[in-house]
């Protein structure tokens, strides 16, 4: 088995605020509260990954 890793696309972006802001996205014990909308997206902006 291969596994293959790549960078986040901005199609990704949704499932990515999902997680980190939707207790319903990955359950509640795995979720530890909501984080800037703008968290993800605008660190892909600054960082270009």
């Amino acid at each position: 088995m291969t596994i293959e890793l790549r960078a986040v696309a901005e199609d990704d972006l949704p499932f990515l605020n999902r997680l980190t802001n939707d207790p319903d996205g990955v359950g509640l014990h795995q979720w530890y509260g909501r984080h800037a909308p703008t968290g993800i997206a605008g660190a892909r902006r600054r960082t270009g990954c």
